[in-house]
């Protein structure tokens, strides 16, 4: 078959939902599985909200549900393909990599403003509404602010649990410009070869690592071989595909066996779990060489989601607890199965913390999604431009 034609997103709602791209340009495929994660994470969330608030214990639909935390790992490889892409392609074509100044500095541009904005919301949140002490609430905030709770603490940040995978990712950020120099091995092969070496063994002393010890299992040493897999599938996309997969009905069978192994490996093969990177990379394959996988991955509704995941990964258990708490009562039924009281409580809140994450998404991830958007509030404080230029310069 011929190579898929890449899509050019238009219209209304792409302008006003869709993601503004750097230097790797749009690729849907790559937001469809962040589709694939978030939704993991909100219906992970969901079910332990449900399950913590009627005090019920799991049926076996819900356990499968309580595997969701793993859509981590899923956004820990579509990390490590993202970070490795330009640096890859310029390695691989002879050309000059991103300088490390302007690596680092787009890191901070166009991340750090909504985490900052996001700790900061929530913690007055923790303040006002919940009335915590403000004095006990600022140093794990500092700490959360410059991504080291994990490392001071040894737990979840008490600011939004969720921060400990966004310090795992800055922990691959500051090292990443390492370790995608292996892209200087000119041998696929041997690069190749290298890489799955690295990420088996790496991958099998992590799950043989200490148990007990929460910094190790909160952070980069852990978790590396999934942004290893991530720039495994970065070489295939650059060097066997030429950024134009070829699609392959093979692919289909392959993707849909290795989604289906990753419940089953982590249900109930802890033996084999240093294996899940290479699983996970099998699946992100067929997101781009199957026939099927890529129409499901490329669909509008399901790559603007996807899209907008770090909003929604930062906002998401808040807007379940606001929105699931007054109606939980009404739509749960004691006598009815754990599922199916997730699955109607589901049905209710998911679209609702979607449609409340795009609203987020638009006013505080958006804005800061545009490279000039330093330069222009620069020169907005300089008094060179009017007020309303700066947001005027792009679009919406």
């Amino acid at each position: 078959m011929n190579a898929r034609p890449r899509i050019v997103p238009t219209g209304r709602w792409h302008r006003w939902l869709g993601r503004e791209t750097a230097s790797t340009g749009f690729i849907p495929e790559i937001d469809g599985l962040r589709f694939v994660a978030i939704m993991s994470v909100i219906l992970y969330h969901l079910c332990g909200f449900y399950l913590v608030k009627s005090g019920r214990p799991p049926d076996t639909p819900a356990r499968i549900l309580e595997l969701g935390n793993f859509g981590v790992p899923l956004f820990f490889v579509i990390s490590g393909f993202v970070i490795a892409l330009p640096f890859a392609r310029a390695q691989l074509s002879g050309g000059a990599a991103p300088p490390l100044r302007a690596y680092y500095l787009r890191r901070l541009t166009r991340l750090e403003p909504p985490y900052i904005l996001n700790l900061l919301l929530v913690a007055a949140a923790l303040v006002l509404v919940k009335h915590d002490s403000l004095t006990a609430l600022l140093p794990p905030l500092g700490a959360s602010l410059v991504y080291s709770h994990t490392l001071l603490y040894g737990v979840f940040s008490a600011i939004n649990g969720v921060a400990w995978s966004l310090e795992v990712e800055c922990q691959f950020y500051v090292l990443a410009p390492a370790m995608v120099t292996v892209f200087q091995i000119r041998s696929p092969w041997v690069r190749r070869l290298l890489l799955v070496g690295v990420l088996v063994a790496w991958s099998a002393a992590a799950q043989a690592g200490p148990v007990d010890l929460a910094r190790f299992k909160l952070s980069l040493l852990f978790y590396a071989p999934y942004f290893l897999a991530g720039l495994l599938l970065a070489d295939l996309y650059l060097a066997d595909w030429a950024e134009a997969p070829r699609p392959s009905a093979t692919w289909d069978l392959g993707a849909a066996a290795c989604w289906l192994a990753l419940p089953m490996l982590l249900a109930g093969w802890p033996s084999l779990h240093f294996l899940l990177p290479l699983v996970v990379l099998g699946a992100y394959v067929g997101a781009f060489r199957g026939v099927l996988w890529p129409r499901l991955f490329t669909w509008a509704p399901v790559y603007l989601v996807g899209g907008m995941c770090y909003t929604i990964y930062l906002y998401h258990f808040f807007v379940i607890s606001l929105i699931g708490n007054p109606l939980l009562p009404r739509l749960s039924t004691p006598g009815a199965p754990v599922w199916a009281n997730v699955l109607i409580l589901s049905l209710a809140v998911i679209p609702v913390t979607v449609a409340a994450c795009a609203a987020l998404f638009v006013l505080t991830e958006k804005p800061f999604m545009r490279r000039a958007w330093p330069a222009q509030v620069a020169r907005w404080l300089r008094g060179s431009v009017p007020a309303g230029a700066a947001s005027a310069a792009s679009p919406p």
